[in-house]
């Protein structure tokens, strides 16, 4: 068994700390979230959603169906959940539909 000296670090921690000092790590998380959108919310809404962007806590959505937009509008608050959940912080706080 190897053990580890107390100034090693694992490589998940060391990015970490790197993503921390040069403050990306927000935007690793909202590429990671871009990246995933079809784990998140199904391939269905996945293949109709046009963009998606993050900026000041609220999810830009611009979807291609106007049905899809009204499902959206009613499960908003599932789906905050579902994406902060993913972040593993509070990320967004407003979905915005174009």
């Amino acid at each position: 068994m190897l053990f580890r000296k107390s100034n090693e670090l694992t490589m998940k921690a060391a990015i970490e700390q790197l993503l921390d000092a040069y403050k990306l790590s927000d935007q690793f998380i909202i590429e990671k979230i871009k990246l995933n959108w079809p784990e998140l919310v199904g391939k269905v809404i996945a293949n109709r959603t046009d963009e998606i962007n993050i900026r000041q806590q609220k999810l830009y959505l611009k979807v291609s169906s106007a049905s899809l937009r009204q499902e959206l509008i009613m499960m908003k608050s599932t789906l905050i959940e579902n994406v902060n959940t993913y972040a593993g912080k509070k990320l967004i706080n407003e979905i915005v539909l174009l």
